[in-house]
């Protein structure tokens, strides 16, 4: 589990940054450099067959899964859990 996801994942909208860059100058660019941290990653362990076979993060707050190239990808809302199974 990590907080945030690779950029291909949702929430790819930053429009509710924008109001909090205002104030920090290199959030946008921060925000950036953090999810292309995430894409490496993600290369890193798919190098390895059978590695990766999920992923949640909940930064974003809101609810929202995929099936991506065979990885499942769950972003977890406030309060909302998810049972991971061997």
């Amino acid at each position: 589990m990590t907080h945030t996801a690779p950029s291909f994942c949702e929430l790819q909208n930053k429009d509710g940054l924008l109001q909090w860059a205002i104030y920090d100058n290199s959030l946008l660019d921060d925000v950036h450099k953090e999810r292309e941290t995430m894409d490496a990653i993600y290369t890193k362990l798919r190098a390895v067959p059978e590695t990766l076979t999920h992923w949640y993060y909940g930064h974003f707050h809101q609810s929202w899964h995929s099936s991506i190239d065979g990885v499942l990808f769950k972003m977890l809302d406030i309060m909302e859990l998810a049972e991971i199974t061997p």
